[in-house]
């Protein structure tokens, strides 16, 4: 299992955004900084998974990326290779 980390960020929102994500959260039982944490983490599963982009890794790539993640190469190289494979 890969460990977490709790990182801070700030976010500029306009003053009617505050209010209608409140709302939104409270709705859901979550504080602001729940959600907009929620939130924040499921951006970065899709980006870390490239499920925005067309042609993201396979599962045998991602399998294969997790268990060497310490080396950021492996995922360069990846990610890479299905880019070139697919012009």
């Amino acid at each position: 299992m890969q460990d977490k980390r709790r990182i801070e960020v700030a976010v500029h929102l306009t003053q009617f955004e505050i209010d209608a994500v409140t709302d939104l959260a409270e709705d859901w039982g979550q504080s602001l900084e729940e959600f907009l944490g929620h939130a924040a983490e499921e951006k970065a599963h899709q980006v870390a998974y490239l499920e925005d982009l067309d042609g993201g890794l396979s599962e045998e790539e991602i399998r294969e990326f997790e268990h060497d993640y310490h080396d950021d190469r492996l995922i360069d190289f990846l990610r890479d290779a299905r880019q070139h494979g697919d012009e």
